[in-house]
């Protein structure tokens, strides 16, 4: 149970920052019992169940929602221990700033990324790897199905201190709702019959689906509960309205894609720029939902012609080595590079 006393000395220290002042504030009150009343406890409890402390860990999201990890990582790390961060989702070694890759790379002695390195933040020494998630079997190819697959996101009303980053969070990403349904508003009648929704499972507050069902009625919403990545050959051609992990899955599947969304929203940095540009010399990637509007018509008459194009094969190779790598020996590249 809290103890009141105990945490009435939380807010003993002074600060000139009116920020550190509010934050001071809040403490007795938000701070969990875990990590005062219950501290020595927990460590007591863990130090038995970890007499040999481990030499290295490996964690892509331990040091955000696991708290037997952070204090393990904690108490090894402070024993000489190394420890590694991995890359676990789309953005990182592209968006400008995110600041849950800054945490990560200050925090580890090394990082693993799907392919990329730069000298965006200082800390951890960069590895790049093939990634196990991108690492998918070969689409089959099927008939014609003559749907295709608008893959769309959704991002927290109210910027949390994990994933903070140049993104539409917040007010702004109404514009980039607005953003999708003049995608939507640029198709033909035919074009947009045969499309499939797929909306991000947490809603968070926007009311996607009955925006989306109040401007366009005959929309028709998939709602499978197998992943989309899993079903990728039910599909002619996959949209995507966002630059995160969704485009690298497609582009590492080698499914005919076309994405879209506003730089002015989503600012990526520099070294990012040659990969995402190629995209766009491509023909995959624009700028505009009406430009990509204008694309898809041409795209769907033959999807594997079109994205058979010499030009787009070598957008997508270079994209992929930088940002979503993969390979068959992947786990024996992570075990070298592990034991190096």
């Amino acid at each position: 149970p809290a103890d009141p006393a105990r945490r009435a000395g939380l807010t003993a220290f002074k600060s000139g920052a009116r920020y550190a002042a509010l934050a001071a504030a809040l403490l007795p009150r938000q701070l969990p019992t875990l990590f005062l009343e219950g501290h020595q406890t927990f460590r007591d409890g863990l130090l038995a169940r970890w007499p040999r402390l481990p030499r290295l860990l490996l964690t892509s999201v331990g040091w955000y929602s696991n708290e037997t990890f952070k204090l393990l990582a904690a108490e090894a790390t402070e024993n000489g221990a190394v420890l590694v961060g991995s890359q676990h989702g789309g953005g990182y070694g592209m968006m400008d700033p995110i600041l849950s890759e800054a945490h990560e790379r200050k925090t580890a002695d090394r990082y693993f990324t799907w392919g990329w390195t730069d000298a965006q933040y200082p800390g951890a020494e960069l590895v790049a790897l093939p990634s196990p998630k991108m690492h998918y079997p070969a689409v089959r190819k099927r008939p014609r199905t003559g749907s295709w697959l608008l893959v769309s996101t959704s991002l927290y009303r109210y910027p949390y201190s994990c994933y903070f980053a140049n993104a539409p969070a917040a007010h702004r990403f109404d514009e980039q709702i607005e953003d999708r349904a003049r995608f939507l508003r640029g198709l033909d009648d035919k074009t947009r019959a045969s499309a499939r929704v797929r909306l991000h499972h947490a809603d968070l507050g926007w009311g996607h689906r009955a925006r989306l069902s109040d401007e366009f009625r005959a929309l028709t919403f998939d709602s499978d509960p197998k992943p989309w990545t899993a079903r990728a050959g039910d599909f002619d051609l996959v949209v995507v309205d966002h630059p995160q992990t969704s485009i690298l899955e497609c582009l590492a599947r080698d499914v005919p894609s076309l994405f879209f969304w506003n730089p002015a929203l989503w600012r990526m940095r520099p070294e990012a720029g040659p990969s995402l540009d190629g995209l766009r010399k491509a023909g995959i990637l624009f700028d505009s939902p009406e430009a990509a509007a204008l694309e898809l018509p041409a795209a769907l008459a033959d999807p594997r012609a079109w994205w058979g194009r010499p030009e787009k094969r070598a957008a997508c190779a270079a994209f992929c080595e930088r940002h979503a790598r993969s390979s068959p020996d992947w786990l024996a590249q992570w075990t070298k590079a592990l034991e190096s």
